[in-house]
């Protein structure tokens, strides 16, 4: 039984709209037995999407043969530009965990989306 880490941070930005806020993804993948669990915790929002896409992308190559868990349980914001990769990774087998009226609610449309 191996345990994989591997963390990335997204930079700190200043929102163009609010200097002082800052905005971040955290992305945190860990592989265990069949499964591979990507946690995301903070803003799912450009420029963060492009690196959530970029590391799609590696997992869809390198974990092909795992179970794709995706937790969303610490996300605060999904902008559209997030619901489309969330899209992608639902059409490919992709499960999610979420809490929060909002998350829960964003799940349930894209999975109407992709059915219709």
């Amino acid at each position: 039984m191996s345990l994989y880490h591997l963390n990335r941070i997204g930079r700190l930005l200043h929102s163009s709209a609010d200097p002082k806020r800052i905005v971040m993804l955290k992305i945190t993948t860990i592989r265990k037995d069949q499964r591979c669990r990507l946690v995301l915790e903070g803003e799912i929002v450009s420029p963060w999407v492009a690196e959530l896409q970029k590391e799609w992308n590696e997992i869809r190559v390198s974990a092909a043969d795992l179970k794709l868990i995706v937790d969303l349980r610490s996300v605060i914001t999904i902008s559209q530009e997030g619901q489309e990769v969330l899209l992608d990774m639902m059409s490919n087998g992709v499960r999610f965990v979420c809490s929060g009226v909002l998350n829960r609610h964003v799940i349930q449309q894209l999975a109407r989306k992709r059915t219709s």
